[in-house]
């Protein structure tokens, strides 16, 4: 059985991998810890039986690298390694199929049973976890750090966060202009780069990617 683990924390990374040694006899377990590399590496390895995802990779949005994964190997089962609650997310990852969701605050056993019920096809969430889903402690905080992790990412500056809010209000440029002092001719070119900062082609690609960050969600 080959498992990929993904997560960043070196000492996490190897407690994870002991489990793992000792829960699933006879599997080949690769350990990688960040995104690009994860993402290198399904460029030329496949057939994985078990992935486990940590959702907190600093170098990219875990859920797209989920999303990739989902179409690359479209059955193996995926375990999440969260820290973070959020309503959303977990709404999110529901939609990719996930089989199990664990926090970093369980212990060895929750691992272990998590493992055991996804390899008998069972969806398993720690109690942590499902105690948190009937809070929305962080809620708030995951949301506002998917927007800070975006607009810095991206280098986003004030003046076209400014600019971004006003396109999503469906105002033209020279309705912009004026409303920020500014001639036409610069709001065209601040728009310019708005799009090929964040790889889009239009407002309407805009809109879906930002919605996707949570920027429409209080």
């Amino acid at each position: 059985m080959k498992i990929l683990l993904i997560e960043e924390n070196l000492l996490l990374q190897k407690s994870i991998r002991e489990i793992l040694s000792k829960t699933v006899s006879k599997s080949e377990i690769i350990c990688l810890n960040t995104g690009a590399a994860t993402k290198t590496f399904l460029s030329h390895e496949q057939d994985i039986n078990l992935f486990l995802i940590s959702i907190e990779l600093s170098d990219v949005n875990s859920i797209k690298l989920i999303q990739e994964i989902r179409g690359i190997e479209s059955k193996a089962p995926i375990i999440v390694l969260n820290k973070i609650y959020s309503r959303f997310l977990i709404e999110k990852l529901k939609r990719l199929d996930i089989s199990a969701y664990i926090s970093y605050l369980d212990n060895e056993d929750t691992y272990v049973k998590a493992i055991q019920s996804v390899l008998n096809k069972k969806v398993f969430i720690s109690k942590n976890i499902h105690d948190e889903s009937r809070k929305l402690v962080n809620e708030t905080a995951y949301i506002e750090k998917n927007k800070i992790d975006f607009i810095t990412q991206k280098k986003i500056t004030e003046r076209e966060l400014e600019i971004i809010n006003l396109m999503m209000t469906s105002k033209t440029n020279k309705e912009i202009a004026d409303e920020l002092f500014l001639s036409s001719d610069t709001i065209k070119f601040h728009r310019k780069n708005i799009y090929k900062k964040t790889g889009v082609g239009n407002i309407l690609e805009l809109y879906k990617l930002l919605v996707e960050q949570h920027f429409f969600i209080n």
